[in-house]
């Protein structure tokens, strides 16, 4: 992450950017999201190919968790710019089970690495990545149990805020000669779990106050917003899929077969 740190700031932005002007009807909104998960997605495959370059220096563990982000930042994109292709859901499910399994890992070797030297920063570490894990199991239980991972999200999120509040009420610790928190760490350490956990967080914010009613959900008019209202539906569990398809995607196809035949001729 450290070559391309700036960028990855500047791509966070322009998704906060992106949702709020979606949310503001801005059409340009959506587009936006999708180019910016476009790009994610192809810093993640630099990432990706300089890491697996490296031969016996290479770790085996932050190939596959680049190779999970490339993933599901392309997935993402495509389902912003309506392409779906074999196997998208299958591949998203695979994703977001192999980066549980990585985030699990870390936050026990975080735990028991720092425990005897500073429990404080051990407990910090632990909770850091353990919210992680929890919102990628809520975001995989989202289609199929969706009370569950609303209820999930929201446990993260309160894990991010307990982590906040025990940065900014203790004091730093010297270990190994070093003055550091769990936050300092991770921002030493440089790994994309600092820009995994503010785009997580992010998201599961908003889809918890859009489901309330405290936001709008976002909007764009290259489809009729019965469109969305279905995607929205799928995405919190409340429609479940039918022979693998749910209903927006039935809705969207029927509605390009209506354009084809009914508006494309007279233009």
């Amino acid at each position: 992450m450290r070559r391309f740190s700036t960028l990855y700031y500047l791509l966070f932005m322009l998704l906060i950017l992106g949702a709020f002007a979606s949310m503001a009807q801005n059409n340009y909104g959506v587009k936006l999201l999708g180019v910016v998960a476009t790009a994610f997605a192809v810093l993640f495959a630099l990432e990706f190919i300089d890491e697996a370059g490296k031969g016996e220096q290479r770790d085996p563990f932050a190939v596959a968790e680049l190779g999970c982000l490339v993933i599901l930042a392309g997935i993402f994109a495509s389902g912003i710019f309506f392409v779906r292709f074999p196997y998208m859901d299958l591949l998203f499910i695979l994703s977001l089970s192999i980066l549980f399994l990585l985030y699990l890992r870390k936050a026990v070797r975080a735990y028991t690495q720092f425990y005897n030297r500073s429990r404080q920063l051990s407990i910090g570490l632990m909770l850091f990545y353990g919210s992680i894990c929890i919102f990628l199991l809520a975001y995989g239980l989202r289609s199929y149990f969706g009370k569950v991972s609303t209820g999930l999200g929201i446990a993260g999120l309160g894990m991010v805020l307990l982590l906040a509040l025990i940065g900014f009420f203790t004091r730093k610790r010297i270990v190994d000669g070093q003055n550091m928190t769990g936050l300092s760490y991770t921002f030493r350490a440089r790994e994309n779990a600092i820009l995994l956990i503010s785009i997580l967080s992010l998201f599961t914010l908003y889809s918890t106050l859009t489901q309330t009613g405290a936001l709008p959900g976002m909007y764009s008019d290259e489809y009729p917003q019965a469109y969305y209202k279905l995607v929205n539906e799928a995405n919190t569990g409340k429609d479940k899929p039918v022979n693998d398809k749910f209903r927006y995607i039935e809705f969207r196809e029927g509605y390009l077969k209506f354009v084809q035949k009914n508006l494309e001729p007279s233009r």
